[in-house]
């Protein structure tokens, strides 16, 4: 057996238990969602005196969340197209699919307050939450398609990343004239 056979074969066991450490990293997540979805539906049974405040502050907590989960989507597409070793690569894009679909679930939660507070907050706004949430989705499904980032999607990618910014702030000045 030559040193290439043996090389090619420890590469391929490294691989595969970094894919199962993936597998069990995704499922870690999927628990820790599951549970904080619980404790949510558990924080909103509260008086309906408190409810539009309560749902005004989870507006705006989640609002910073999306903001930071943007910007790891960003470095993490980033890093995903540097010419690194293929696994280093493939990391990096599963950390990005991770982001994303946090972002996702992120903004599908906002836009859920957001109708909650309706129609204290404007059918625009609303609309902008549902919006980001059409473009974060399908900016994921590109990824998730191997779609290279840097093609001509890449207009698409970043209008898509500066209208949820530009949504992020609407969201944060309606909320914030509502508080005063």
């Amino acid at each position: 057996m030559s040193s290439d056979d043996r090389d090619d074969r420890d590469d391929g066991r490294s691989r595969r238990a970094s894919l199962n450490a993936l597998s069990l990293l995704a499922t870690a997540d999927f628990i820790v969602d599951f549970g904080d979805g619980r404790r949510r539906r558990k924080d909103e049974e509260v008086t309906s005196s408190q409810q539009a405040i309560r749902l005004r502050q989870k507006a705006l907590l989640l609002t910073g969340e999306i903001d930071e989960l943007s910007a790891r989507i960003r470095l993490f597409a980033l890093l995903a197209q540097a010419p690194e070793d293929t696994l280093v690569s493939d990391m990096h894009l599963f950390e990005l699919l991770r982001a994303a679909n946090a972002c996702n679930a992120r903004l599908r939660h906002l836009h859920q307050t957001l109708m909650s507070l309706y129609p204290e907050v404007t059918a625009e706004l609303v609309e902008s939450v549902r919006i980001a949430i059409i473009d974060s989705e399908a900016f994921a499904d590109s990824w998730g398609a191997s779609s290279p980032l840097w093609g001509p999607s890449s207009e698409t990618w970043s209008g898509a990343m500066a209208r949820t910014g530009s949504m992020l702030i609407s969201v944060r000045s309606a909320l914030s004239e509502q508080g005063s």
